[in-house]
């Protein structure tokens, strides 16, 4: 009897032994396959990330091949409209002198054709047409000298994805840049420049526009009241030219800057932007051996100062 027992008990730790076994291999097994799931969940994220990485890196590789055609095909026709109106403004003041030269003989006309004639001035209203014919040609050059200007810039940003490195007048840049973000600037509030007399330094004249373009429109979009102020400006400090873009808009937690150049973290709505804007300010600087610089509080607005070196 005694046997049978000690048998049926080895044969029970046995069994024992056995599931314990299997329980640990399957144990293991699950952990393997979490860490496999969680590998393949992170890698499934990497993809996505730089799926839209290559997404809008291929849009801005679209938007300076546009760019450049458009800037090419405008160039030449703006270019003889803008000659023609510097010219249209020049004859202008000898037409005013003439005019006034013929009112002034009309007085030794017979009385019927000086009755003639000046009868026709005032239903024509030539007077007015005279002095408002210099305010439309000045305007129209201003007009026209604005669109040359914006074609310049999107040349520039046209060259973003070149990697040439020249001598740069980021005040020119700075110029150039804030004239393509015109609109966006006047819907958020009031622009003003304090660009001091500095030293080209060395960089891409393209991604250098771009740093600004992107820094400029965040400023406008963290405007909060309607009447908005955003400051641009540009100085030298020991051997570094510093680019301050400064906004009176609603400011940010710690929290917040501490995420700011993190690939996708933004702060707008869902569809209203990338979240890659700062992440490529902040690639383009350190590519330029710089630095970027914040300085925000809430309620208070935001100070962006892109540090660049000379030489």
């Amino acid at each position: 009897m005694t046997t049978s027992v000690d048998t049926l008990n080895r044969a029970l730790e046995r069994e024992r032994k056995r599931r314990a076994h299997a329980e640990q291999l399957l144990e293991e097994k699950s952990r393997e396959l979490f860490h496999s799931y969680e590998s393949l969940e992170k890698a499934h994220e990497e993809l996505k990330e730089n799926q839209k990485k290559l997404v809008q890196s291929e849009k801005m590789a679209s938007l300076g091949i546009l760019s450049a055609g458009i800037a090419h095909e405008v160039n030449t026709p703006i270019g003889f409209v803008l000659s023609n109106v510097t010219t249209l403004g020049e004859y202008t003041p000898q037409f005013s002198r003439l005019y006034e030269e013929l009112k002034n003989l009309l007085e030794k006309l017979p009385d019927d054709d000086r009755q003639r004639i000046s009868r026709f001035l005032e239903e024509e209203e030539i007077d007015f047409i005279v002095e408002d014919t210099g305010d439309l040609v000045s305007e129209s050059l201003e007009g026209v000298t604005r669109v040359r200007d914006i074609v310049a810039g999107l040349k520039t940003f046209s060259h973003a994805d070149n990697d040439s490195i020249e001598p740069v007048d980021i005040n020119d840049v700075i110029n150039s840049t804030l004239t393509l973000a015109r609109s966006e600037i006047e819907r958020a509030g009031q622009l003003s420049t304090d660009l001091q007399d500095v030293p080209a330094l060395m960089g891409n004249r393209g991604k250098l526009g771009q740093v600004i373009m992107n820094l400029v429109v965040n400023a406008s979009q963290a405007i909060c009241e309607e009447k908005g102020e955003i400051l641009v400006r540009s100085r030298c400090v020991d051997d570094e030219v510093v680019i301050d873009i400064q906004d009176n808009g609603c400011g940010m937690d710690e929290e917040t800057q501490m995420k700011l150049f993190t690939p996708f973290f933004t702060t707008k709505e869902v569809g209203e932007g990338t979240g890659l804007g700062l992440t490529i300010t902040f690639g383009i600087v350190e590519e330029h051996r710089g630095r970027i610089e914040v300085s925000s509080a809430l309620g208070e607005g935001t100070t962006f100062s892109v540090h660049l070196p000379l030489g």
